[in-house]
């Protein structure tokens, strides 16, 4: 790359930084506007900001990623778009960076490009932009001259004068109301100087940091009483009144039954077919015991006791929890093994806290097409093999439902279970959590020394395919598609594993080899470096089979004569030599992982307070103190062992779009650096 193309990107990269204010990795509009005061020296009238906003967002999503931001630049540049005086005064782009008060120098510009939120400069008072004292004036051919419209007559007249905005007191109530009320839930420290800097945007910086600062400490114990106290009185409330309302209904269920009418009281989902019978819409390859005779069961009937509903949650969320049934949806439940690993994702796509007799339960997913949380109710009649009770699809370990529900709550999302044969599991994680995410892809013949790229995924769903997605190339600063050599990428994944992102990884060959499965996915639990003395250190990646078998034999395996000899790998891995288990977990060398897997699915996970939920215990005994258990625990693990500071203060929020330098908050908390 030349001097000027260094140079270049780093500006790019700086600028980007500057007018991303909420560091949300992209340009909205409201920052986009004021790119183009910047730029153009006149203030943009919502109609010319919404027409350009249409002409630079590609994908059309609302918001400028910064390869879109880039595309600006270089269409600019090769006179491929004007807009107004824009094109005159693109230009400006160096200088506007260069009068960053951010201390850098002529030098620094021409060094490789950092990391967007490290070169972003620091806020400054009214307009999250520099004051208009301290900008270049534009050029005076750019200035954008107001739009016109003809007259009837043949005059111009001016265009109306775009609504004034709600004044900054309305504002102010409107964001503090919906804090006090709940209707606006602050889960992180962001999140509050978000609130304060939208409630209050004419605060000088410091009095911001100051109002945060008061504020924490009252939204730590608020969010404490909310998050643990709340629900346990709600779990409390909701079973006296189901057993009050369940006494009622089956007496008068008996009452009718007398009566010769049979009915079914319980949840019924009147948007979802559950007939017995063959289950249609399968090709014949992907059919097998579906397209015999299907019955669909309560819990009760499938462990054959009346008024046995199971548990939602059975000792909690566990990977183990899974097994695959006839459904060849191993790339969804792959994102359930991963998801498992960190409790607290589950138990948030859940809004129902715990089993209940109606057989009704509610489940949020993220729709990636229309950038929203989606409200899915399921009920919890199962699919089985005719004569049997053994579910034809996702089986759960034991008697949880989250796995058959979740796994129900996903088909209904896509329009049926047959749209769950064949998938990418980076869309389910993308589904579950709403955070970022992109695939690693292995491609050694365009370039063997650096086989790895970067693909991104845009939502594209038809009438045909609701999941059907959209493969983009991740451009680096150079314009050109981001590539990694093996090296790096273990060094990567060693990252990805410490920051706490969600990982699978996908075979690349057919039939079975050594153990694997073909055209599988699997979850990348761990990373691993271990010295060796006397010899190179070893590397190792921890992966789980989601059909809770069929392990891998190669070296490193659970029954490997390399534990043995190496124990020190053992002890750092958490490995037992001599209790092998076939449980679907299971380590191989890093070496042997590149000759048998071309894909890895990075699910950027976000930290907050959304890891903290009420474990209700419904596998206790008496049942009744469940809550009450789980409340006290939760309580003292969020006060007293600093769960609830480390999760407020704390928490990782991955920022930018790196692929290799992660950019995330990093905080001290307790003398120790939790992220």
């Amino acid at each position: 790359m030349s001097a000027a193309s260094h140079h270049d990107a780093a500006v790019l990269r700086q600028s980007f930084a500057k007018y991303d204010a909420d560091g949300s990795g992209s340009i909205d509009v409201r920052e986009l506007r004021a790119l183009m005061h910047d730029v153009t020296g006149e203030e943009p009238t919502d109609e010319e900001t919404a027409e350009f906003s249409r002409a630079v967002d590609i994908d059309g999503d609302g918001a400028l990623s910064f390869d879109e931001f880039k595309a600006i630049y270089t269409k600019v540049k090769s006179g491929e778009l004007a807009f107004g005086g824009l094109q005159l005064a693109m230009d400006a782009f160096d200088t506007l960076v260069a009068a960053e008060p951010d201390g850098s120098s002529d030098s620094e510009a021409e060094a490789e490009p950092e990391p967007a939120a490290e070169a972003a400069p620091a806020r400054v008072p009214s307009a999250d932009r520099a004051p208009a004292a301290d900008r270049p004036a534009a050029p005076a051919e750019a200035k954008m001259k107001p739009k016109r419209k003809k007259d009837i007559t043949g005059g111009d007249i001016e265009a109306p004068a775009p609504e004034a905005p709600p004044s900054s007191a309305w504002v102010c109530l409107r964001t503090w109301f919906g804090c006090l009320c709940g209707s606006t839930v602050l889960y992180s420290r962001d999140a509050l100087k978000r609130a304060v800097r939208n409630g209050c945007p004419c605060l000088h910086p410091r009095v911001e940091q100051a109002v945060v600062c008061l504020a924490l400490p009252p939204l730590w114990i608020w969010m404490g009483i909310r998050l643990l106290l709340l629900p346990c009185l709600y779990a409390y409330g909701g079973r006296c009144l189901g057993a009050l309302f369940r006494f009622f209904y089956e007496g008068f269920e008996r009452l009718m039954s007398r009566c010769g009418c049979n009915c079914d009281i319980r949840y019924h989902d009147p948007f979802f077919s559950c007939r017995d019978g063959p289950l249609s819409g399968f090709t014949d390859s992907e059919g097998g015991d579906v397209a015999e005779d299907v019955v669909w069961l309560r819990p009760h009937q499938i462990w054959g006791k009346e008024g046995e509903e199971g548990s939602l949650f059975e000792n909690g969320v566990s990977p183990d929890d899974i097994d695959q049934g006839s459904l060849g949806d191993c790339w969804l439940l792959a994102a359930f093994a991963s998801a498992a690993e960190f409790p607290g994702v589950v138990r948030r796509a859940f809004l129902t806290t715990e089993a209940n007799w109606r057989g009704r339960y509610a489940v949020t997913l993220w729709d990636g097409h229309k950038r929203q949380w989606t409200k899915i109710v399921v009920d919890d009649r199962i699919p089985c093999k005719a004569g049997t009770t053994t579910p034809v699809f996702c089986r759960p370990a034991g008697k949880e439902l989250w796995v058959v529900l979740l796994e129900k709550a996903f088909a209904k999302f896509v329009g049926g279970y047959p749209n769950l044969a064949g998938g990418f599991s980076i869309w389910a994680l993308q589904a579950l959590t709403g955070d970022d995410a992109y695939t690693l892809s292995r491609d050694s013949a365009k370039d063997a020394a650096r086989p790895w790229y970067r693909v991104d995924m845009k939502h594209a769903p038809t009438a045909e395919n609701p999941r059907a997605v959209k493969w983009l190339h991740h451009l680096g600063a150079d314009g050109e598609t981001e590539r990694f050599a093996d090296d790096l990428l273990f060094d990567m994944l060693l990252k990805y594993d410490r920051l706490g992102f969600i990982m699978n990884a996908s075979t690349c060959f057919s039939g079975r080899k050594d153990g694997l499965v073909g055209g599988h996915a699997y979850s990348l639990i761990a990373a691993k470096r271990v010295k060796v003395k006397g010899s190179d250190p070893v590397r190792l990646l921890q992966l789980r089979n989601p059909w809770g078998n069929f392990e891998w034999t190669g070296r490193w395996s659970d029954a490997s004569a390399e534990w043995t000899t190496h124990k020190k790998v053992a002890k750092a891995c958490g490995v037992d030599p001599g209790k092998p288990s076939d449980d679907g977990v299971f380590w191989m060398a890093y070496e042997d992982f590149l000759a048998y897997f071309d894909s890895i699915d990075v699910l950027k996970r976000t930290e907050d307070l959304h890891d903290i939920y009420l474990d209700t215990h419904e596998d206790m005994k008496p049942r009744v103190f469940g809550p009450l258990r789980g409340c006290v625990v939760g309580l003292c693990r969020y006060f007293v062992a600093c769960q609830g500071v480390r999760k407020l203060c704390c928490g990782r929020a991955p920022t930018g779009d790196d692929t290799v330098e992660v950019d995330q908050k990093r905080l001290h908390c307790c003398g120790r650096q939790w992220c």
